[in-house]
């Protein structure tokens, strides 16, 4: 950088001096590598419907899981509500159904995988909520929206049935001395029936049963709730009886004889909608908890109006809002709501909230070895819970939107029941086959070239045994786009694929043969990538006014600059540290400096490059550009104007890249920026008057200047009185040749005889002359 000589020029050359000696004292941290990486976890990164014979564990690892094998069979009718065994073997199974009332037989092969189904009753209600099964093969049916309890001999016929005063009954639960309690909603009622008089009754020929009709029908009250409806029973090992209910979402404990209920626990705009106990007397209970929710979660066409019965069809209680379906209700929208898993220590512990889900359902809970298996929806996900370790655990996606129920079979087999569409699949914890997890569309951010996927650990299996696969995509669509999938052998601690694979978003594939063992464990991964090395950028750019030099402020760097958060994302501590070099240049102070020209300038580097920007100027009339600044990490170049040709100069910016940037790899940009005036010559004055009025001296000066136009003037009088003109005649300052006037009172040019004129253009030079008073 070359500068004059002059005083002022003169301290201005020791300021940069120290400045210089200071850069060069500092020795910067070395720069963060140019790859990134991209951390993998699979509970967070895995979805339910992309996992097959593998789930994900809450600690992030990938683990074995069942494998979710639908079951082929005849049509069944549109809605799935309800499940009670028929055979010993499990291979017979009583399902209530809707919207037309109807109770099937169904029969499982479950080696073929398939189902046969008969019709095994009808009874005079849309939907059969609950199903209860007797000892001697009798079946107990309770529907809804009348409300309605059948007896069902074996063969199917309706031998028994009373509609209770209430819109629904929710469930149904034997007790080892044979009777059966009665879960109903609006009002939320439990009744304790006597099948024996139950059967005796018949079926009743009145719309609602009377309290007397009850009572000889062997149904008694066991307990009442203020809350509308009755969702769920589950008896503890120590016999009481507890209740969840919905909408205030509570779960009340009534004492083994009936009476009035202790509420453990409460959740407004909830629905408890299933109770398990532990063998030690934990319960644990699913809560939906969505306000906005009518308890209509299966999305279906309009049901067909239920068959007409000889029953008045009206009735002088309001439609249930909460049970689990409406009839005649239009298909709705997604589920919005969210889900929880409560905990209710034994010995009135406090509950506790152990797993939640946003935007899903949980509709059963059914134990599973030392876990607990949860099914819901809406995309018909199934999830686990280990009590004992506390992690939540995600298994494979059942076929269908919704999973009502989960019915144990033996050798780890579950049979589902499912809805949207309408069937049963077979979870097995045990069925062979292969193991794959697909991720979610990951998102790297910037367009990338993909390097190694590196796991953590491999627990229970050799690198081997795990065959991975990438895709890349640059958009984020779902489904076209993609690059084939690619195979990433094993190599040097990590699966890099064999092939290049660029893309924005990214999907990693992970499968595993048969003989992998159950108690296999894959530890959080890491992918490496090389984001795409994008261009220098030009933000601003400003060449300031003439005859001011900058002061430069540059931050002292210190071990503090070494932050946690610069560590955990060593790129948002690049940019902590270039917004505090920018703030610091910023507040350099300025000062006047006479020739002295400053150029200003923010260029970044999207991938966080080093960069170094040339500074050049070239003459209108000449071909050959003269570097002011080489190489400077600075935002800033300053020069002495006197040291440039006037006229006009045409200016650019080169903006390279250097190390850690392989030198085949770095960019280099010129950016065509601002023209620069450089005008050494003063302004001409072509006439100067000074005129007396009788109430002051007018002052009239027309000037002319050949290049950068005019400032205004300066005006002393010999008397000691000085003042700026900055306006001309005509009020625009917008001409080469302008006229500028003032009015010198009387009073302020008593004693003076002379006045000293200075004429500046807008560059700084300046004329001066001398005007006598008349």
């Amino acid at each position: 950088m070359r500068l004059s000589r002059s005083p002022l020029s003169s301290l201005l050359f020791v300021s940069a001096l120290l400045s210089l000696l200071s850069s060069i004292l500092f020795v910067p941290a070395p720069a963060a590598p140019l790859s990134q990486t991209q951390s993998i976890d699979f509970f967070r990164d895995v979805s339910s419907p992309k996992l097959d014979g593998l789930a994900t564990r809450s600690d992030g690892r990938l683990v074995s899981g069942p494998r979710v094998l639908p079951l082929t069979g005849a049509p069944v009718p549109d809605l799935l509500w309800s499940l009670a065994p028929a055979s010993p073997a499990n291979t017979r199974w009583h399902v209530g159904t809707g919207p037309a009332g109807q109770i099937l037989d169904v029969t499982f092969d479950w080696d073929a995988r398939t189902y046969t189904t008969t019709h095994f009753a009808t009874v005079a209600d849309a939907q059969v909520f609950a199903l209860a099964p007797l000892p001697d093969g009798r079946l107990l049916a309770g529907t809804s929206p009348r409300g309605t309890l059948s007896l069902l001999a074996a063969d199917g016929t309706v031998t028994a049935a009373l509609r209770l005063p209430a819109d629904s009954i929710l469930d149904l639960l034997a007790l080892p001395a044979g009777d059966v309690l009665v879960a109903t909603g609006n009002p939320g009622r439990i009744y304790r029936v006597d099948t024996a008089a139950l059967a005796v009754a018949g079926v009743a020929t009145t719309d609602i049963a009377t309290p007397e009709q009850l009572a000889a029908a062997g149904l008694t009250e066991f307990g009442r709730i203020r809350d509308r409806n009755v969702r769920r029973l589950a008896l503890a090992p120590d016999g009481s009886l507890y209740a969840g209910s919905s909408p205030a979402g509570r779960i009340y404990v009534f004492p083994a004889s009936g009476g009035d209920p202790v509420i453990r626990h409460e959740h407004a705009e909830a629905e408890v909608t299933d109770l398990a106990f532990t063998p030690a007397g934990d319960l644990f209970a699913t809560l939906i908890i969505d306000p906005t929710s009518t308890r209509t979660r299966i999305v279906r066409p309009t049901p067909q109006p239920p068959p007409p019965t000889n029953a008045d069809a009206s009735s002088p209680t309001p439609p249930n809002t909460d049970t689990p379906v409406l009839p005649d209700t239009p298909p709705r929208p997604a589920f919005t709501g969210r889900s929880a898993l409560v905990h209710l220590p034994a010995a009135d512990g406090l509950p506790e909230t152990v797993a939640a889900r946003g935007n899903l359902a949980f509709y059963r809970l059914a134990p599973h070895a030392d876990t607990f298996l949860l099914v819901g929806g809406d995309e018909g996900e199934l999830l686990g819970y280990d009590p004992t370790r506390r992690r939540t655990l995600t298994y494979a996606a059942a076929p269908s939107a919704q999973v009502l129920d989960a019915r144990a079979l033996a050798s780890g087999r579950f049979l589902l029941l499912q809805n949207n569409l309408p069937g049963f699949a077979l979870l097995d914890f045990a069925a062979p086959g292969p193991r794959t997890a697909e991720t979610r569309r990951l998102d790297l951010h910037t367009p990338s070239t993909l390097g190694a996927l590196r796991l953590d650990r491999l627990r229970g299996l050799a690198p081997a045994d795990l065959t991975v696969e990438v895709r890349a995509n640059v958009s984020a669509d779902q489904r076209e786009g993609w690059t084939p999938w690619t195979p990433a052998p094993y190599s040097d601690g990590g699966y890099l694929p064999a092939l290049p694979v660029r893309g924005r978003y990214v999907q990693i594939r992970l499968a595993l043969s048969d003989a992998a063992p159950a108690d296999l464990e894959l530890d959080n991964g890491t992918l490496h990538h090389l984001p795409q090395n994008r261009r220098p950028r030009l933000s601003a750019f400003r060449i300031l006014s003439p005859n001011f030099a900058l002061v430069a402020r540059r931050e002292a760097n210190s071990p503090t600059n070494l932050t946690l958060g610069s560590i955990i994302d060593p790129s948002r501590g690049d940019e902590n540290a270039e917004r505090r070099a920018a703030t610091a240049l910023l507040g350099s102070p300025v000062v006047a400096q006479p020739a002295a020209q400053l150029v200003h300038w923010s260029v970044e580097d999207l991938d966080g490059d080093n960069l170094v920007v040339t500074f050049s100027v070239r003459h209108e009339a000449d071909a050959t550009w003269q570097d002011l600044t080489v190489d400077t990490t600075d935002g800033f170049a300053q020069f002495d104007r006197r040291l440039l040709r006037a006229g006009h100069h045409f200016t650019r910016l080169t903006v390279r890249e250097i190390a850690p940037r392989l030198a085949a790899e770095r960019h280099a940009v010129t950016f065509e920026t601002d023209n620069l005036l450089i005008d050494h010559t003063p302004p001409v004055i072509e006439e100067a008057t000074l005129t007396r009025t009788a109430a002051a001296w007018l002052l009239t000066v027309r000037a002319r200047d050949a290049h950068s136009g005019l400032q205004g003037m300066a005006v002393t009088l010999n008397n000691g009185h000085a003042f700026t003109v900055a306006q001309p005649v005509d009020g625009v300052l917008d001409q080469l040749a302008e006229t500028f006037a003032a009015e010198i009172p009387h009073a302020r040019a008593a004693g003076a005889t002379a006045l000293e004129i200075l004429l500046y253009d807008a560059q700084g030079n300046h004329t001066p002359h001398r005007l006598l008073f008349p």
